[in-house]
Order: structure tokens, then sequence, then C-alpha cells
């Protein structure tokens, strides 16, 4: 990966690889590094977008993964994981309210939509609204009986029920592919990354 980007440091797939990897080995401030010098080649790209914006949240600059989260959401507003990636920023920054505005929105548009219920189910916790969180986990099951995301989310809610507990869930992005619209979004439950 190091030598493609390299001999190609212009090139986004080589460089979104790489500063994907360095995500993953938690060097955040090298994957920084890559991805910013991408947007500045190709910024309207939506993988470096993608990729800036985790690496902007990882390494604590939560206003600019904001700023980047929403410039892709306007770039592509089809691209619903862009939402859920905005509303975790939004909730980071502890501006929850514009997390649910966000997820709402999008629910509103595709209420089937599981990273964005998963994500309003972890809202939905932090608010102490058990219930509501519960239902989501129940409908997640019905739209994806075969994913263990909304037996787990369910186990998890009715597990915090009295505790108050904000920090049910992180998503993290996996499944990385070429074109952004293929992303599929993991999410980190009790330290285990259960799919979508």
């Amino acid at each position: 990966m190091e030598r493609a980007y390299k001999a190609h440091p212009e090139a986004v797939q080589p460089g979104v690889l790489l500063a994907r990897y360095h995500l993953r080995q938690n060097n955040s401030l090298q994957a920084l590094r890559i991805a910013s010098g991408l947007e500045q080649k190709h910024p309207n790209d939506l993988n470096v977008l993608v990729v800036l914006g985790t690496a902007q949240l990882q390494a604590d600059f939560s206003d600019n993964a904001e700023k980047t989260f929403s410039k892709l959401v306007s770039l592509a507003p089809e691209f619903s994981n862009g939402y859920v990636l905005l509303a975790q920023t939004q909730e980071k920054r502890g501006d929850r309210a514009a997390a649910r505005r966000t997820l709402d929105g999008l629910l509103t548009r595709k209420p089937e939509e599981v990273s964005a219920l998963a994500m309003r189910a972890s809202l939905y916790v932090a608010d102490d609204e058990f219930d509501q969180a519960l239902a989501i986990a129940k409908r997640i099951q019905e739209l994806r009986p075969e994913s263990p995301l909304g037996y787990q989310l369910e186990g998890e809610v009715q597990g915090r029920k009295g505790q108050g507990s904000k920090d049910l869930l992180w998503i993290v992005t996996e499944d990385f592919l070429p074109n952004c619209h293929q992303y599929r979004l993991g999410f980190v439950i009790a330290g285990n990354v259960v799919r979508s």
C-alpha cells in the first residue's frame, strides 16, 4: 500500500486505502495527513471525504469532521451513511439535538435505513428513552433477521435500562469498496464489531 501511494501520490485509491489502514492502526494523524493531501487534489471525491472526516473525528477534530461530513451529505444526498457519520460527529460534539434532526431527516425519506435506525437507537438510550430504542432494535430484527445487529442492540438496551449510559454504540466504517455508495457500516456494541 505504502509503495503504491508513494508511486502515485495524487491517485485517490492508493491514498484512501493507506489512510484507512492507518485509521485501523489508530494512527489518526498519519491518516489525516494523507487524507488532507488527497482532499486538496480531489476536493469533491466522496471516498476522500469519508476517510478525511473519519480521520478528523478519530483525531478529535470534531468541528472539522462535521464540516467534512456536511459537505459529503450536500454532494451525495442519497448516500445514507454520510448522514449517519454526520450525526455521529454531532453527537460526539455534544449536540444530540442536531444528531437527532440529521437522522430523523434521513429516516423520513428512508425509514428502513438500518444504520440510521441503529444510531437513532443509541441516541434514545443516551436520552434514557429505552422503549423507543427497543422498538428500533425490534424493527432492525424485522428488516435484517439474518444480522445479529438488532438482537445485540436489543440485549444491550435491556442491559442498560436504568444505567443511563450514553455510549451504547460507536460506528466504524467497514467493507471499504472503491465506490463510496458501497460502504457498509459496522457498529461497536459492547466492544464487539457487528455488521449491519
